[in-house]
């Protein structure tokens, strides 16, 4: 599954994330504008914005324009984790990304236990940069996808508890054929709920297992650093 360009497949259908936007939270200009450049050189379909400063770059996620950010450590660790929880807080949480250099693989490890996705080493010859921005464009989208069909379930719920009540209060004004009809919609209705209600559950737990994989996987290259 390829997920370095903004994608993913679900049983077999891909769904694109039109106009992926990635923030990236750094306090020096030295590292993180060449980091910037790189990327955006790699995945020409992705915009790339840089914010300098912590407060800055939580307003600017607030704004809801982004579907992953990138922070160094020192930033994503200040004011105990405020960048990590305010990208964790959102509507659809953002997948976070850190980078910086060698030395702070201590801090990386600790951050990566406290809910950040993945790490984007610094070396600019390091082609799995782009890599790991595309699976984190993968997570939000899979994040947002169950959380719309959570909505929409509830909704669906929502119709079925009405037309339950209907039913009831207008029961005795309908012949036995029309009540077993709607009856017999009624459980087709039902059925379809607990349907859906099962391929999130598999999705949700896809998107878990992906997650963990991906973190652990990170945490297992800082320590042989």
């Amino acid at each position: 599954m390829d997920t370095s360009r903004g994608s993913f497949a679900i049983s077999g259908k891909v769904v694109p994330l039109y106009d992926p936007s990635v923030l990236i939270v750094g306090y020096h200009p030295g590292v993180i504008d060449p980091l910037a450049h790189r990327l955006r050189r790699a995945m020409p379909d992705v915009v790339f914005d840089v914010s300098l400063s912590q407060a800055d770059g939580l307003s600017r996620l607030r704004g809801g324009n982004y579907h992953a950010v990138i922070s160094d450590t020192c930033i994503t660790e200040a004011d105990n984790y405020a960048l990590l929880h305010g990208a964790q807080a959102l509507s659809y949480p953002l997948p976070l990304l850190l980078f910086g250099t060698a030395g702070e693989g201590e801090a990386a490890a600790r951050l990566l236990t406290h809910g950040a996705f993945d790490v984007v080493r610094d070396s600019a010859r390091d082609p799995e940069a782009s890599k790991a921005v595309g699976r984190a464009l993968w997570l939000y989208q899979v994040r947002r996808t169950i959380a719309e069909r959570r909505q929409r379930l509830n909704e669906d719920r929502s119709r079925l508890e009405h037309c339950r009540e209907t039913m009831s209060e207008q029961r005795r004004h309908i012949l036995t054929q029309a009540i077993q009809d709607l009856e017999q919609s009624n459980r087709l209705s039902e059925r379809t709920v607990r349907q859906i209600e099962s391929s999130l559950l598999v999705l949700e737990d896809i998107s878990r297992q992906f997650e963990s994989e991906i973190r652990n996987c990170a945490l297992r290259l800082l320590r042989l650093e």
